[in-house]
């Protein structure tokens, strides 16, 4: 019996070294691109716990040069460190680098499958990438109802956060859930924290698909037969089921509610319902268009705190953008999307924001960080010095300069394109006339490369300006207390924004007294569908000035 048994182990482990040697063979031999060895079956796992991964990036580019491979347990890590190879990888090839990084459990047991800019390429992934594309966002920039859509936002959020400074974070999450809320299923969202609503519910469905991909949070994806467990054996399995089931109900009842033949509105669901000879099923339809909406919330929930944070560290930037708004728009209205051109500076804050603190998409691998998503919760969104840090996963095989690339690696950017990448420096896309190659006219590459750039690129590049131009016009945004520049950097490290809201705080903008703004909002109801015109504006500004003057 022992004799059969050993036989039986030499026959498996022969098996597996003449597969080993066929593949390689196969590949020409080619060898892996070099990298940390790591430890022996665990791989290089520091980078799990590594603070600033960026950092360790940046160090092994010049120990290894601009393609380094590692493994993390069985995983393989392909850090791409110059923007010309990006280029050459996830923008010309980017048929075979547009997969991402598979999560069984954010994948299958909590959405399953059906969540298509969350997990991997599968039969899905095509459909609804082409319908999520051409009909979301397209549709938007096609409708002139989108910018007015996107412009009342940001008038509810001043008034948000000069009424409560102290969670002006979470009215940044609530404000981008409501705007993306208004894209997918029509008409004004309300903000607040009613779960009932579209906004609230897919805040707390992202934020649970945010804590499922911080390590530690469930074995699943480190054993995955844990998914196979029974409900009546696993209380977690049975967990995420009856959520899944709960969700399901609730992204169908929001999208029943829409009229796929009323399309005056913009209303990305009721788009989709109505071009559903794509082969997606009602079901599918639901959950395309919560995930959109939530995935816009979440990561525009992040991106206005990286402003609020570089205002706190440039006053300089602050008060230029100020004098132009003020030189362009003056103080008797709201600032509009017909000044845009007029107003360079402000344009160039937006870009730079972007590429100061560019988000990267989410990877089950990388390290975690907090608030990637949104404010104030824990995400794992990279928050990079550098231009960008965008992951993906390898479809199949691949070589380059000599390298394997073997499929099903996880490869991530990590490259620096201006000399001074640290400094927030809006000047840098003033004679914006050259584009980055695979920027798509950004001057970054924040939105990705290839098949999987962000469909929503226009509607946040609009959303950032209304918002950026409004909270300039109507705030000042200082520090509570003078601290050291570089200390502030270091707290945005792997806790994201998290770290260093209590850093800042926003006062009134205004040369008036404190009652003049405060006045300016209560004159007249902000929900009108007159707000933010000229005569609105004029009436509440003239009211408060004269009781200003009292």
């Amino acid at each position: 019996m022992a004799l059969y048994l050993y036989y039986t182990l030499f026959g498996i482990v022969s098996l597996c070294l003449l597969r080993f040697k066929v593949h390689r063979s196969l590949h020409n031999a080619l060898p892996f691109p070099p990298g940390p060895l790591g430890l022996p079956f665990l791989g290089y796992v520091p980078l799990l716990w590594e603070r600033k991964p960026w950092v360790q990036f940046e160090k092994w580019k010049e120990i290894y040069g601009p393609i380094v491979h590692l493994k993390i347990f069985s995983k393989t890590i392909i850090v791409l460190n110059t923007h010309e190879v990006a280029l050459d990888l996830l923008g010309r090839r980017s048929k075979i680098y547009n997969g991402r990084p598979r999560s069984l459990l954010i994948d299958e047991m909590m959405t399953g499958g059906l969540a298509f800019p969350l997990v991997g390429y599968n039969e899905l992934c095509v459909p609804s990438f082409y319908v999520g594309i051409l009909l979301m966002f397209l549709i938007y920039a096609g409708n002139e109802g989108g910018k007015d859509t996107v412009s009342v936002n940001p008038i509810n959020l001043v008034q948000d956060i000069l009424q409560d400074p102290k969670n002006w974070h979470l009215h940044i999450k609530s404000s981008f859930y409501s705007l993306f809320c208004s894209v997918g299923y029509g008409e004004n969202q309300p903000s607040g924290n009613d779960e009932a609503t579209a906004p609230s519910y897919l805040e707390n469905f992202m934020t649970r698909i945010v804590h499922a991909a911080i390590p530690g949070s469930s074995w699943t994806d480190v054993f995955p037969i844990l998914a196979s467990l029974p409900t009546w054996l696993s209380s977690s399995n049975r967990r995420y089921e009856r959520q899944f089931r709960e969700d399901s109900r609730k992204f169908e009842a929001l999208i029943s509610e829409l009229e796929p033949d009323t399309l005056e509105q913009v209303s990305m669901g009721a788009n989709i319902l109505g071009n559903r000879g794509n082969e997606l099923t009602v079901k599918e339809s639901a959950w395309l268009t919560a995930v959109l909406c939530g995935i816009g919330g979440e990561v525009m929930g992040s991106v206005l705190p990286i402003f609020f944070l570089a205002m706190t560290l440039y006053p300089e930037v602050q008060r230029r953008a100020q004098i132009e708004i003020d030189n362009v728009i003056g103080r008797d209205r709201w600032p509009t999307f017909q000044e845009r051109n007029k107003l360079p500076y402000v344009q160039a804050i937006v870009r730079e924001v972007l590429r100061w603190r560019p988000i990267g998409p989410i990877d089950v691998y990388s390290t975690r960080f907090s608030a990637v998503l949104s404010s104030g919760t824990w995400n794992e969104f990279y928050f990079a010095f550098q231009i960008g840090l965008i992951i993906v996963d390898l479809l199949q095989d691949d070589h380059y300069n000599g390298y394997l690339i073997p499929a099903g690696s996880n490869c991530r950017t990590e490259y620096l394109l201006y000399p001074d990448y640290e400094e927030f420096r809006p000047e840098r896309f003033l004679d914006f006339e050259q584009d980055v190659p695979g920027a798509h006219g950004q001057g970054h590459v924040s939105y990705g490369f290839g098949d999987r750039i962000c469909s929503g690129m226009h509607i946040a590049n609009d959303a950032l300006f209304i918002n950026i131009i409004t909270i300039l016009h109507a705030c000042d945004i200082t520090k509570v207390e003078e601290a050291d520049r570089a200390k502030a950097d270091d707290t945005f490290a792997d806790f994201g924004i998290v770290t260093w809201f209590d850093t800042v705080r926003t006062t009134p903008w205004f040369n008036v007294a404190p009652g003049f703004v405060n006045t300016f909002f209560s004159t007249s109801p902000l929900c009108d569908d007159d707000v933010g015109s000229a005569a609105h504006v004029s009436h509440t500004i003239t009211t408060a000035r004269s009781l200003a003057e009292l």
